[in-house]
């Protein structure tokens, strides 16, 4: 695994942002973060490389919101552990919000209507005929009546 600069852009006298390419173990994902101005070329690299884990970690709990306290919070290798051993393709699906033992991401248990809502819309945004986004759209439309924003 490897955290590539791309670019990076000044934002003041003493940070810059620099953007990434960070390679997990699953896949590539872009990334940004702030670095000391003062930090170019092989210092810079060796700042974003001394990061790793962080960036890794943020990317997984961006991606796994639902993730056990001990998981979310852990470090890189347990999260990677729970992923490969706990983690099935429903789990991956838009309302990662919903953690599959049947609480919130914040702990809070989840009511009957919402699972009943949860198993309504899951063939929706799973039909595969247009993006997840526009299958909910619709779907919600359906529920409460078009809305023009």
């Amino acid at each position: 695994m490897t955290v590539q600069i791309d670019r990076t852009s000044k934002i003041n006298d003493s940070e810059q942002w620099v953007y990434l390419t960070v390679n997990t173990k699953y896949d590539v994902h872009e990334f940004l973060h702030t670095a000391p101005q003062e930090l170019h070329n092989a210092e810079l690299q060796e700042y974003v490389d001394d990061r790793e884990d962080f960036y890794v970690c943020e990317i997984y709990r961006n991606m796994y919101p639902h993730a056990p306290p001990e998981v979310y919070n852990g470090s890189r290798e347990k999260f990677e552990e729970w992923i490969e051993t706990e983690q099935t393709e429903t789990d991956t699906v838009p309302w990662t919000y919903a953690h599959p033992k049947g609480r919130t991401a914040d702990g809070d248990k989840i009511s009957a209507d919402t699972w009943k809502l949860l198993d309504d819309i899951k063939p929706v945004v799973t039909a595969g005929t247009v993006d997840p986004i526009t299958n909910i759209t619709v779907f919600l439309e359906k529920i409460f009546g078009r809305r023009d924003v």
